[in-house]
């Protein structure tokens, strides 16, 4: 695919909008549910480019991780669809984080709330300088 989306490829992640029940009418394909709340667009080009990650992944072990022992901020999307956020607040708390901001977003928040986001680098920013 190249240069702008095309109007059916546009419907391909059509329905941004989440019912109260926090499914999508109609269903998106699972690259776009990760970025409900992006314009269908934007969901769409996050769904056809973001590659798999390769599967030695899952397998590899951290044996010292950073986290440990430099200071963290922590960010929960409230309305991830791709990692639950209880599990995200259970990661946060196990990192002891200087901060943990909740953003009403999708597992895309850095795309969907990037003022958010930026402000909570800018804290941390801060804070080691």
């Amino acid at each position: 695919m190249s240069g702008k989306p095309s109007r059916s490829m546009g419907r391909f992640c059509s329905s941004a909008t989440p019912t109260a029940g926090g499914h999508h009418p109609g269903g998106r394909p699972p690259g776009c549910r990760r970025a409900w709340d992006l314009p269908a667009d934007e969901a769409l080009v996050m769904a056809v480019t973001q590659k798999a990650p390769v599967g030695s992944t899952f397998g590899d072990a951290v044996s010292d991780p950073a986290w440990k022992k430099k200071p963290t901020w922590y960010q929960v999307s409230t309305s991830d669809r791709m990692i639950h956020p209880d599990t995200e607040r259970r990661l946060a708390e196990r990192m002891n984080p200087q901060s943990t901001i909740e953003l009403d977003a999708s597992h895309a928040s850095l795309a969907s709330k990037p003022s958010a986001v930026a402000a909570l680098i800018d804290q941390a920013a801060t804070a080691l300088t």
